[in-house]
């Protein structure tokens, strides 16, 4: 599956520390940006595919999980706001796999 590969492959970047190196480099300290674009490509994912992305959904728990703790609140705010349309879609609480993910 395509949309697969390229959601893996662009969560896989985002939270790599190559990224990170590369907004270093840049002398990029804010990450908000970063994370906002995050929030909307996976947003947009979750509500093109609708039921389709709960496939891909394993994949970005990890990811999710780590959104929740970020010390941004805007960012925590956006990914609380992205888990629960993801329980409304997958009809059961993701806490549990966040957990444990």
């Amino acid at each position: 599956m395509r949309s697969q590969y390229v959601h893996v492959s662009f969560l896989h970047f985002t939270f790599t520390d190559e990224l990170e190196e590369l907004q270093q480099a840049a002398g990029v300290t804010d990450l908000f940006p970063c994370w906002r674009h995050v929030h909307q490509v996976v947003a947009s994912l979750v509500k093109r595919l609708a039921e389709e992305y709960l496939t891909l959904l394993p994949e970005a728990i990890p990811f999710l999980a780590e959104l929740l703790e970020d010390p941004n609140q805007e960012v925590e705010a956006r990914a609380q706001e992205l888990v629960k349309d993801l329980e409304v879609l997958a009809g059961e609480s993701l806490d549990p796999f966040m957990k444990a993910g």
